[in-house]
Parts: structure tokens; sequence; C-alpha cells
């Protein structure tokens, strides 16, 4: 967190200059959709999430919890909750709670989860959290993040299906006139059997274009 920080107050150029430039370059290479995360934290203010609206176009920002701690941590959450009501981003979210935070397999400290959960509830946003942890210090959160996702087959189907596409703001892709022509074939007997026993994937069409057969590339 620190060297960010440093990093951060070294930068003379505006944030929104800077990703316009980023995404000037990425566009050129080909790029179809980007997702950015800032960190909202006292040591930034709202400055990432205002330069990165300037600078959006066609998509938005997510906005994350920083990796502050301590005497931080009241500030941090009122800069998170002002971000989420802003209209400004489409996804509040944070990053290992227990090494951040301190919630770790007996659940000491602050709750950062709670807050991104009810942020995310309250203001129709999606929530964006990342793990990296290992061990039961790395259990624990994704535990709680399963706890309160856990969900029927069915909304599993359709988060993998549509909600991988909607945080890249793509359009769905089912079988309507006028989708894309991107799909799979699978045997089964039902969705919920098809999502628990991943069965191997028959024919993969992308663009209209047969890609894969029997599980394996065919070009």
């Amino acid at each position: 967190m620190q060297g960010d920080v440093d990093l951060y107050a070294q930068q003379r150029t505006p944030v929104a200059e800077r990703a316009r430039r980023l995404l000037a370059h990425a566009v050129a290479q080909g790029t179809r959709a980007v997702r950015a995360n800032v960190d909202v934290a006292p040591a930034y203010g709202p400055a990432g999430v205002e330069g990165l609206a300037a600078a959006r176009g066609a998509g938005r920002p997510g906005g994350g919890l920083p990796a502050a701690r301590g005497g931080a941590d009241a500030r941090r959450g009122a800069l998170l909750a002002e971000a989420a009501a802003s209209g400004l981003v489409d996804a509040v979210g944070g990053i290992d709670p227990a090494g951040f935070d301190g919630v770790g397999a007996a659940g000491e400290g602050p709750d950062q989860l709670d807050q991104v959960f009810d942020l995310a509830e309250r203001h129709g946003l999606l929530v964006d959290v990342h793990l990296h942890e290992t061990g039961e210090r790395g259990l624990a959160p994704l535990r709680d993040v399963a706890a309160r996702t856990a969900g029927e087959p069915a909304e599993c189907f359709a988060l993998a299906s549509a909600g991988d596409a909607a945080l890249l703001w793509l359009p769905a892709a089912d079988l309507a006139p006028g989708s894309p022509a991107d799909f799979l074939l699978v045997g089964g007997e039902c969705l919920p059997q098809v999502v628990v026993d991943l069965p191997r994937r028959d024919v993969v069409v992308r663009a209209g274009r047969v890609v894969a057969r029997d599980g394996r590339f065919t070009g």
C-alpha cells in the first residue's frame, strides 16, 4: 500500500489523462472492453473514480476498497460509500479481508465484506472481491463470499453464461434473434445436471463458426 501511495504522489499527470492514454493504446491493439479497478482511500480521495469516469467512454470504472488500515478505516469507509452513491461506478469491492482488515478464521477485526455487500445491495452495484491468500486464512473469506452468494443451479448457469459478459459490457449470447452466434452444445438430461456434471462440449460455436468438436479445438 505504501509503495502505491508513494507512486501516486510522484505522478504529475492527472488520472483522467493517464487513463485516456492507456485506453487509446488498448483500443489500438484491438481490445474490445476494459474494466478498471480504482482505490478509494484517504491517500487518494475520489481522484481515481473521478478520473476514470472522465475517461471511461462507453464503459465505467469499478470502485474498490483500498489497502489502508488502522485509523484510516472510518474515513476509508466513508469514501467508499460516497463513491458507491455517486453513480460513477458499476461495482464495489475489496481485497484480501484477512490480510488488510484482520478478518481471519476467528472473524476478528472490521468486516470488509459486510460493507461491500451492504453497499452493493443498497445501490444496485456489482461485487468485485479479489482474494489471494492461501490456507485457512484465505479460505475463511472465500467461504464467507460463497455463503453470501449461494444460489440454485439455474442461477449459477445464468451467472456463467451471461454474467461474465455483463462484467465486460458485452451483449448476452443467448438464442434470441439478433444475439451473438456464440454457443456450445452438450449432452444432458436437465440444466442442473449439466451445471453439476460439466459434460464434454460436443460443439463450440463462435461468431457462427464451429471452433471445437468433442472437446478439441478445430480452428
